[in-house]
């Protein structure tokens, strides 16, 4: 992937230099060079940039750039998170505020981590961790400090005996062993003046906090559309059916589109049974995200109606709805509803809340602390237009809303189960909330 590998010092000279094929010449490596070291007087400088027909990419850290440089088309954003992943990777082994004269001073040590952190221009895994057992010039910084007070650690021998599980080390332990869930979830919404739904989607995002002792196997249960329909198919076939007992018949299936996940979920066993089982990291982490964009439920409804009388006048009357239930309700509701940009005057009358007209934006806006489920508001307003010498076309921006629903989803995405199985057996507290807010949700007038 990669053509070749360099860092330059902070006076432009190249500090070391690794060749993986012979696809680029001297001379664009050199007139990129020079580039970089303007661009750092000028104090700015693009992470990637094209030169010649060749692709260069640079990561800065400290006052040394790393560079990397392809002929092909290549997947940038990868690279660019190498580039940064090595960068911390140095500040591991040689210090957080390393200069070019420690790259020279320990060249060795900075060769042999471009040799295991890259594979013939592909790159490889940067942890510390992993990386420890076969770098033999030095260790991480870390490491010695640890040393040197008499604490004890777990080696990176270890960690791979387990199965390389490097982002979480042993003989973690919690008085209190919890785990805490969160789905938040995006809605972005673009509706016709006739209340048609032109295009509606959610991007949703897991993140979990674990206090969890030693290394727990953990395994969420969603109710995806595959996994369910899956699994009922089995239990129609006489398999399964332990399992299946605590599926609803009426339970709510979900199609999950574009999912990401966090590196310790086995990406293996999900795209064999769809199944989402992990060693979680100690702390907070993004388990995963994905966007769902079929059966999108609006938890908030606006009905505009906006009426032109002559050149001198709007009338507006604008219904509000929660649509959720009556234990459920929203909160921080903001509606921008505008306004042609030669109003003089507003009377506004509202049933819930607090509504003004911004002058700078030009649009009234409506401010909604609370609104309960199935409860309804509305608002009504007379706008006075100014006569100008000039007449143009009011051209009608949509109504944007902000707002956040707690415990509810828009997609419907629900847990089913969040199981923790650990060798000593305790039994961990579980918690899981919800959150749905507005993204880009728009109302045309």
């Amino acid at each position: 992937m990669l053509s070749g590998l360099m860092i330059v010092g902070a006076r432009g000279d190249v500090v070391i230099e690794r060749a993986y094929r012979d696809d680029i010449p001297h001379a664009a490596a050199d007139a990129f060079r020079n580039e970089v070291v303007a661009c750092m007087e000028a104090g700015s400088a693009p992470p990637v940039r094209l030169l010649d027909g060749f692709s260069f990419l640079s990561a800065r850290v400290n006052e040394v750039y790393i560079i990397g440089a392809c002929r092909t088309n290549l997947n940038a954003v990868l690279l660019l998170d190498f580039l940064l992943s090595f960068g911390r990777l140095l500040k591991c082994y040689l210090g957080e505020k390393f200069t070019d004269n420690d790259i020279r001073n320990r060249f060795s040590l900075v060769y042999e981590l471009l040799d295991e952190t890259m594979d013939f221009g592909y790159p490889q895994s940067c942890s510390v961790e992993s990386l420890e057992p076969h770098i033999s010039f030095g260790k991480p910084r870390a490491r010695k400090e640890l040393e040197k007070k008499n604490q004890p650690h777990h080696t990176a021998r270890e960690l791979l005996a387990t199965g390389d599980v490097d982002w979480r080390r042993q003989g973690i332990k919690h008085k209190t062993n919890e785990i805490f869930l969160t789905i938040t979830e995006q809605v972005s919404l673009l509706m016709s003046s006739d209340g048609t739904v032109l295009s509606a989607e959610v991007s949703g995002n897991i993140r979990l906090k674990s206090f969890l002792s030693g290394m727990p196997d953990c395994k969420l249960g969603l109710n995806d559309k595959l996994l369910l329909t899956a699994q009922r198919s089995m239990t129609a076939g006489g398999e399964g059916s332990r399992s299946i007992t605590a599926i609803s018949s009426d339970m709510q299936q979900v199609l999950i589109e574009d999912c990401a996940f966090h590196r310790c979920v086995r990406v293996g066993r999900f795209d064999s049974d769809r199944s989402i089982t992990f060693i979680p990291p100690d702390g907070e982490f993004e388990l995963m995200k994905y966007r769902i964009s079929q059966n999108v439920r609006l938890p908030v409804k606006i009905v505009p109606i906006v009426e032109e009388i002559g050149r001198n006048k709007v009338l507006y009357n604008i219904r509000v709805a929660a649509d959720v239930s009556k234990k459920r309700f929203a909160t921080g509701l903001v509606i921008r509803i505008p306004c042609p940009s030669n109003t003089a005057k507003t009377k506004i009358s509202v049933s819930k809340g607090r509504a003004k007209y911004d002058v700078v934006h030009h649009a009234i806006v409506w401010r909604i602390k609370r609104l309960a489920g199935e409860a309804e508001a509305t608002l009504s307003c007379t706008a006075q237009l100014s006569t100008v010498t000039k007449s143009t076309v009011w051209s009608r921006p949509p109504i944007e809303a902000d707002f956040v629903v707690p415990m509810v989803t828009a997609s419907g995405l629900a847990v089913r189960y969040l199981r923790v199985v650990e060798k000593s057996t305790y039994s961990a507290e579980k918690w899981v909330k919800y959150s749905s807010r507005a993204g880009s949700y728009q109302i045309r007038i």
